[in-house]
């Protein structure tokens, strides 16, 4: 199945987001992802409709385990090809609040940011289980 308009970004901040009351569901037909978290409110219609077409419509996007967060942090350093850069995220892992610091030395560089998101995106199983492709276009 191949999901329109997906943005890579935003899908890999969903399954990377592992903030303990945060569901985030993938729309197959149009590509929006939606977040429900523990406090429903205002979101009980988006909740129904969810739990109504739950498989087809919705698809819940897991969560990332730490551990292997870590790893692909670490992979990632390893990757790119600035070595100031593999230095600073290296540095940044091994201090405490490793995902937070290794975040913001990325918001310095913007291009490698967006390679991280394509980097993760192409480690990503969840996706390839699920037989979903992007349409890149």
């Amino acid at each position: 199945m191949t999901i329109p308009r997906l943005e890579i970004m935003e899908l890999v901040g969903a399954y990377m987001d592992n903030f303990f009351d945060h569901q985030y569901f993938l729309n197959l037909h149009d590509g929006t992802i939606v977040l429900l978290n523990g406090d429903l409110g205002d979101n009980d219609e988006l909740h129904n409709a969810i739990e109504e077409n739950f498989g087809v419509t919705y698809l819940r996007i897991p969560e990332i385990e730490s551990g292997l967060a870590y790893r692909d942090m670490l992979d990632f350093s390893y990757w790119v090809s600035s070595t100031l850069l593999q230095f600073k995220l290296r540095q940044a892992l091994s201090g405490p609040k490793p995902f937070l610091r290794f975040k913001n030395v990325l918001l310095d560089f913007p291009k490698e940011r967006d390679q991280r998101f394509q980097f993760e995106y192409e480690r990503n199983e969840w996706l390839r289980d699920e037989n979903i492709t992007i349409d890149e276009a």
